[in-house]
């Protein structure tokens, strides 16, 4: 059994999608009511990714596995990078995030504004033994450009809407649409 360590019910869905075929049978918090991570707050990808594991693993008593991930963006030195999901501050919604990184690169060209969708993992078994791999996923775009994953098109395409980006889009037209434009 492998637990998805994630309060994310959407990146839930991705990664056991991403996890298909793998010999575990996989669970989510939900499968586990009284399983419950801590707040990220550290300063790397990797401290994050192994307290959400290291807490559910013991928690639940089964394998867990726990991510973490942010935008990174080169005019802004990296940032919002590991606070990605309090950018701005806390309680904002994912458009009002979007606005402050928008405002964040008003002036910046658009050739200027790369970015970086970056991702690590973290697996803990509930005896201690963890490991995250020393390799990280990342997928190197132009904000306004292509996607990096479901949650992240949703959020563009609310970025493109406000700022009248390049490209009017629905916000209910499929994710496949805009995988690779």
């Amino acid at each position: 059994m492998l637990l998805l360590a994630t309060a994310n019910v959407a990146k839930a869905r991705e990664l056991a999608a991403l996890l298909t075929g793998i010999p575990y049978r996989l669970r989510t918090l939900a499968d586990f009511p009284g399983v419950t991570l801590p707040p990220e707050g550290a300063d790397s990808y990797v401290e994050n990714a192994l307290a959400k594991a290291r807490a559910a693993a013991a928690k639940s008593g089964v394998l867990a596995l726990a991510d973490d991930s942010g935008l990174e963006v080169d005019a802004l030195g990296g940032a919002p990078g590991v606070l990605s999901a309090r950018y701005g501050g806390e309680g904002l919604s994912d458009a009002e995030r979007c606005a402050k990184l928008l405002e964040a690169l008003k002036g910046v060209l658009p050739l200027k504004r790369s970015a970086r969708f970056r991702c690590v993992i973290a697996i803990v078994e509930p005896a201690g033994r963890e490991a995250s791999p020393a390799g990280r996923g990342d997928t190197s775009r132009m904000i306004g450009r292509n996607r990096f994953r479901q949650s992240e098109v949703k959020q563009q395409r609310v970025c493109e809407t406000q700022a009248g980006g390049e490209k009017k889009r629905d916000a209910n037209a499929p994710v496949a649409e805009y995988a690779a434009d």
